[in-house]
């Protein structure tokens, strides 16, 4: 009698769950990319194929990501930086460590030396470094080829460390700049989604970081339908190996548990009213300490695509109404500030006024608003801890 009860619980629970799984969608619960295969790997070619300008041209300009193979292979970074390289040499250097591999912004980053980072990191499962590179790491990093000229390096806004134990997930997400990630030690896998595929598939639910909530290790396809049909693309990262991954294209990134650094280089976005791209001059052998960050090119983009979204022209009015800082809701333009803009003095601010201003200006005319701090919908944006979305378990890697 209890073996028959026994047969008949594990017959049931067997016809249950060929029932759940032929009525769920492909994918249900699984990993992100578990729905169906991906279209293919991006577009890659090695370093020597292509020059800074065509790189521009081709890719940048038409806003197509790329992976780009042996492009620091034979780098110090990837050949020398080990941890007891590190420890030695930059040792002393402070850096900023998040306390959680688990995304939470109720846990504040911290500080401490590079040196205390590279004993426990291995070893950790909550510390990875997320930190500007610092100079004298800087003087060490080569400046990709295929980035080397003048429009490229007077958009710099960011050259930011990424290194962990491994074992690490992305959200799903996009970037508001431009990004050069390149590997240094371990492999990624990337996740790629273009915008025009990601239309009416992906869910923004978290606007304030560019980001779904969805759990990219247990896809929900009942509560995120629009994934089911979802497009994408993958790349696969190796030491030497750059990735350039346009504005707005989304993507997710996963790291194998092991030892793993990359560096990602973020510039401004160009305004396509810029017709002739800067790339005569290049700079040839130069490394990252060599270029300063240019926020105003950061800014002067977004205030020129909120020109564009407001019929190319726009008045003290509108702009103070609305372009604020994201995460005070201080209104940024001020009249003194407008005044700043408007060169003419006609009492509106055009694209061509904002194209021939220095950056320094521009990114006075908003109180030096810091990257991604300005919002153009008059909005200040609370990130919300009350409201958990689907996926809080990873952390979000560029």
């Amino acid at each position: 009698m209890i073996m028959f009860d026994v047969s008949w619980v594990i017959i049931s629970i067997f016809m249950i769950q060929h029932a759940v799984c032929k009525e769920f969608p492909k994918g249900h619960l699984q990993y992100l990319g578990e729905h169906q295969a991906a279209n293919g790997d991006i577009t890659t070619i090695t370093a020597d194929q292509i020059t800074s300008l065509e790189f521009y041209n081709n890719y940048v300009a038409k806003n197509k990501p790329l992976l780009i193979k042996q492009v620091l292979q034979r780098s110090t970074p990837v050949l020398k930086w080990t941890d007891q390289y590190l420890k030695e040499k930059f040792g002393k250097l402070r850096v900023n460590v998040d306390n959680n591999k688990q995304e939470n912004r109720l846990i504040p980053s911290s500080e401490m030396e590079f040196q205390q980072f590279l004993s426990i990191y291995l070893e950790s499962k909550t510390h990875y470094m997320i930190s500007t590179m610092n100079m004298e790491m800087q003087k060490e990093f080569p400046l990709p080829t295929v980035i080397n000229c003048d429009g490229f390096v007077s958009r710099f806004q960011d050259f930011v460390m990424w290194f962990s134990g491994g074992n690490t997930r992305s959200k799903l997400h996009y970037d508001n700049v431009e990004n050069m990630y390149c590997q240094i030690s371990g492999t990624k896998h990337w996740f790629i989604v273009d915008p025009a595929d990601a239309e009416g598939h992906i869910v923004i639910d978290h606007p304030e970081g560019a980001f779904s909530g969805v759990n990219v290790t247990s896809v929900d396809m009942l509560k995120y339908p629009g994934m089911q049909g979802l497009q994408w693309w993958s790349a696969n990262l190796t030491p030497g190996d750059c990735i350039y991954m346009p504005l707005n294209w989304w993507h997710q990134v996963t790291s194998p548990p092991s030892r793993n650094m990359a560096i990602n280089i973020w510039w401004a976005p160009v305004l396509e009213e810029v017709v002739n791209f800067p790339c005569q001059r290049q700079h040839v052998g130069a490394t990252l300490s060599d270029f300063n960050f240019v926020y105003g090119e950061w800014i002067r983009y977004n205030i020129g695509e909120f020109i564009k979204s407001h019929g190319s022209v726009v008045n003290y009015t509108v702009m103070h109404d609305n372009i604020v800082h994201e995460h005070t809701g201080v209104h940024v333009i001020t009249k003194e500030n407008f005044d700043l803009l408007d060169i003419n003095g006609d009492g509106d601010v055009t694209i061509m006024e904002l194209l021939s201003l220095p950056p320094d200006i521009v990114h006075k005319a908003t109180n030096y608003a810091e990257i991604g701090a300005l919002n153009t919908n008059g909005e200040s944006v609370k990130y919300a801890d009350d409201e958990p979305d689907d996926d809080v378990n990873y952390y979000q890697e560029l």
